[in-house]
């Protein structure tokens, strides 16, 4: 019985070692799989962060031009054309005023373009209003956003 047991012994010698690397090969594969799943959820938060700064921007953009259009408390409405809507929009007015957006923390990389049509039938106008916003992230990354708006006078 005993020689049984030394040539089983002896045919055995080395297998602790192949589990060991095949365990150790599963734990890498595994830790490796985990990173790339933390990374790319790290992304698409940093990635859906810029689209809400873009979206807010857009939407700044047409809150800036719906009051020059239809301006608060009776004052003075402008038309399309005389907006300049080629200057870059931001949310604190600048002494042109036209608003600027380098002032404010996180909206620094952003920027907002703007379009304005307007036409007149039977006495009434109607506008459209385009903002178009782009923010550029640290890396490579650029977002946008574009929000249309259609209003007409009463």
């Amino acid at each position: 019985m005993k020689s049984i047991s030394r040539m089983s012994l002896k045919r055995q010698r080395g297998a602790t070692l192949v589990v060991a690397i095949f365990i150790m090969v599963v734990f890498a594969v595994f830790a490796a799989a985990m990173w790339k799943m933390n990374s790319s959820g790290q992304q698409s938060i940093y990635l859906q962060t810029y689209h809400t700064r873009a979206l807010m921007a857009a939407q700044s953009g047409i809150d800036w031009i719906l009051t020059r259009i239809f301006p608060l408390g009776g004052g003075a409405a402008v038309t399309c054309s005389s907006i300049d809507t080629a200057s870059p929009i931001g949310v604190i007015d600048r002494a042109d005023g036209v608003p600027d957006f380098s002032v404010i923390t996180g909206m620094n990389s952003c920027s907002v373009t703007l379009e304005c049509t307007q036409r007149t039938i039977l006495s009434k106008n109607y506008y459209k209003f385009t903002s178009t916003a782009t923010c550029v992230s640290i890396g490579a990354w650029e977002v946008s956003r574009k929000l249309i708006v259609e209003a007409q006078t009463l």
